[in-house]
């Protein structure tokens, strides 16, 4: 009996013991199983986030580049739909830092001579010079008419040059221009004198073709600045005597922006706001005329 009874206590100790070890693997394999999970979700839930992100960034990317694409084609559409495109301009800002009192002839064959160039005025007010004026006015131009799509040569983009008048007409038929535009400011012994005047070309030196249309384009420039700027309209005046008209073959116009002899048009013409202004007046001006054309 008492054997029995041992074995009996030492079987229910041996299958406690078994069933004990199954229910803890059971519970261990369970837990494993239920952390593998969670790790797996937190996993993929990070890398959902990551793909997000990712994906957010993508969408940035192209819609950078679609404003990018759309801005690129605004600017392609004005400058097709810009009847200067595909034109040629020369702008010359008249005048550099140091005149040349050595003489050329006014024109083709002319005996009568003047000097090659000149330094030009000078602010009595702002104390700046012409040929500094000039310059800024030109290259605020040349940006605006390329955009424009226009061919623009400069004369000179420094006031450290040498050039003469007689030169500078010649540059702009060497790119067969079909405009030569001369940009200058004017001044007068009385300081109450204002406005901006449009000069053309005429007389014997040049070609009536010449003449006739430098002064159509004048009209419309003429026109465009009156309501443009401030400065008041002296109107066109045609110029028999001028190198940089008599030896050009191609249509030209030199503007006078205003005086730098009276006090209130020198300080204006020196301001961002009129210069920006007369650019644009300019611009409008030649369109006018290219659109008659």
């Amino acid at each position: 009996m008492k054997k029995i009874l041992v074995l009996e206590i030492i079987g229910v100790i041996l299958i406690g013991s078994y069933l004990f070890t199954n229910i803890y693997h059971s519970s261990q394999t369970q837990i494993s199983h239920v952390v593998g999970v969670e790790k797996t979700i937190q996993s993929k839930q990070g890398v959902s986030e990551e793909k997000k992100a990712q994906d957010v960034a993508n969408s940035d990317v192209k819609y950078m580049k679609t404003i990018s694409k759309v801005k690129s084609i605004e600017v392609e559409e004005e400058i097709e739909s810009s009847v200067l495109v595909g034109k040629i301009i020369s702008i010359d800002a008249g005048h550099q830092s140091h005149g040349n009192s050595a003489q050329e002839p006014i024109g083709p064959g002319s005996t009568k001579t003047k000097a090659k160039v000149s330094s030009g005025t000078r602010g009595v007010a702002t104390g700046k010079y012409e040929y500094e004026l000039n310059l800024e006015v030109a290259l605020k131009l040349k940006k605006a008419l390329v955009e424009k799509g226009m061919t623009v040569y400069m004369v000179r983009e420094t006031n450290e040059v040498d050039i003469s008048n007689k030169e500078r007409a010649q540059l702009a038929n060497d790119v067969k221009a079909d405009l030569s535009l001369r940009i200058h400011a004017d001044g007068s012994e009385n300081s109450s004198v204002q406005g901006f005047s449009v000069l053309v070309p005429g007389g014997d030196f040049v070609s009536q073709e010449v003449s006739s249309q430098s002064y159509a384009i004048g009209e419309c420039m003429e026109n465009a600045l009156s309501k443009g700027i401030p400065n008041k309209s002296r109107g066109i005046v045609v110029r028999k005597d001028l190198s940089g008209f008599n030896w050009s073959t191609v249509p030209a116009v030199l503007l006078e922006m205003g005086f730098m002899s009276n006090a209130e048009e020198d300080q204006r013409m020196s301001t961002e706001t009129f210069q920006n202004d007369l650019v644009e007046a300019i611009v409008e001006g030649l369109e006018n005329y290219y659109k008659e054309d």
